[in-house]
């Protein structure tokens, strides 16, 4: 059985470390991480115990990619997930 890397992707933006933040942005880069499963693996732990950590995390990641270029997508994505957090909240 092996890890797959969007679910690590995800590990590490709940982490929150500089660190993590970095091996993201590498991962996206390099085209490792797909944005789109990102998001969708994102979007599970809504409903985990993790949760409270989820919107927090995303706005500093998204924060930390907004000082990188060529991630407007990623960022889009990361925004529109914040909506239907805050959404669902409502």
């Amino acid at each position: 059985m092996f890890v797959e890397i969007h679910d690590i992707a995800v590990s590490k933006m709940i982490a929150g470390r500089e660190k993590d933040f970095e091996f993201l942005t590498v991962a996206f880069r390099s085209d490792y991480i797909v944005p789109e499963t990102f998001i969708e693996r994102a979007r599970t732990i809504i409903h985990s115990p993790q949760n409270a950590a989820l919107e927090p995390r995303l706005k500093r990641l998204n924060e930390y990619l907004k000082t990188k270029k060529d991630f407007q997508n990623v960022s889009q994505l990361i925004e529109k997930l914040k909506r239907e957090i805050q959404r669902g909240r409502t």
